[in-house]
């Protein structure tokens, strides 16, 4: 008589785990931004994955160096989530109402403090596909772009990048990615140049075609998206502290071209500020107007010089923007994009 009860609760203990686990997938519904997808790792700065799910809850195991945290948008509900070392499953959502949700997950840190991997994700219900947006940004930059120091309370803090205060989520391009509803790939590196870098001098040309940052190297991706706009944000660390690189205008021309190859299509931004000093923004300034309007008069009429310089009111580390002055940057570039791109409301 004893056998059939112990039977009954492994045969519920057993309907109970499947039901909370309903589906298992080992891809998500989209990726975001650019992602070695082979590998199912993600390491620029607001890379990341969405999952899009029917059902109650959601898990995601995701492997990591310990030293990244990520941004966590759930039905539109933001957070953050420190991930740690090794493999681990997070709970990421829990307890919503049945039905039909979206959940984001994007690296608020650069790719120097090592990659995160997607291993699995579970949910209750059943996953969905997800769709891109037809409207697509990408951004080749440095530590503006990346997000460094922009939690920073005070400009005094550490000289090397700090995983602590870096989050990409409010840097000026992913503020105009929300307001538009475009998907922005971000390409960006701390104290990287056009024609020099701050720390292993390695310049923007052997970094931009790879799928991580730490990749050893790369070409460019076939999966790439057709953007309708490219923002380069370079050169603050070619011409900061009296710097003049004799190579930058060549180096520049060069970069610019192969953007142009690759996506013959594309909107492109030559884009400075707001970090440099007076003597070195309008040395910076000169050089990259002299490529624009060298490449313009060659034909290239899909491109313009955008002045990212703002009035900066506080500091993020390091001297650099804080949340108001990406905020600030961000209206001009969707301003721009508006009136050149037609585009309004987001889609």
């Amino acid at each position: 008589m004893g056998i059939f009860p112990c039977l009954y609760a492994s045969l519920l203990l057993l309907i109970s785990v499947q039901s909370a686990i309903a589906e298992e997938v080992s891809a998500p519904s989209r990726w975001i931004g650019r992602v070695a997808e082979d590998r199912r790792e993600f390491g620029w700065p607001g890379s990341g994955l969405e999952m899009v799910f029917r059902g109650t809850s959601l898990k995601l195991r995701l492997e990591d160096s310990g030293n990244n945290s990520a941004m966590l948008d759930v039905d539109g509900r933001v957070s953050r989530l420190d991930l740690a070392k090794g493999s681990k499953l997070y709970v990421v959502a829990d307890g919503l109402p049945n039905g039909q949700h979206s959940v984001r997950l994007t690296r608020r840190t650069e790719g120097l403090f090592g990659n995160t991997r997607f291993l699995s994700a579970e949910t209750d219900g059943s996953f969905l596909q997800s769709r891109p947006s037809p409207r697509r940004l990408l951004v080749v930059g440095d530590s503006i772009s990346a997000g460094y120091g922009v939690e920073a309370k005070t400009k005094g803090c550490k000289p090397d990048a700090n995983a602590e205060t870096e989050n990409q989520y409010l840097t000026y391009e992913a503020i105009t990615g929300r307001t538009l509803g475009a998907d922005v790939t971000t390409l960006a590196k701390s104290g990287i140049g056009v024609s020099r870098a701050n720390d292993d001098g390695e310049v923007m040309a052997g970094l931009i075609d790879r799928l991580t940052p730490t990749d050893k190297n790369g070409s460019p991706p076939s999966g790439d998206p057709d953007y309708q706009a490219i923002i380069v944000n370079l050169g603050t660390n070619d011409f900061g502290s009296g710097l003049r690189p004799p190579t930058f205008v060549k180096d520049y021309a060069a970069l610019l071209s192969k953007l142009r190859t690759e996506h013959p299509d594309a909107l492109i931004y030559a884009a400075l500020g707001p970090m440099l000093s007076d003597p070195d923004f309008a040395a910076g300034e000169a050089a990259v107007k002299a490529v624009v309007d060298s490449r313009i008069a060659a034909g290239d009429t899909h491109l313009h010089y955008l002045r990212l310089r703002v009035a900066v009111g506080s500091y993020g580390c390091n001297w650099h923007p804080s949340p108001p002055t990406h905020a600030a940057m961000a209206q001009i570039l969707t301003d721009r994009l508006r009136k050149d791109l037609n585009w309004s409301a987001a889609p």
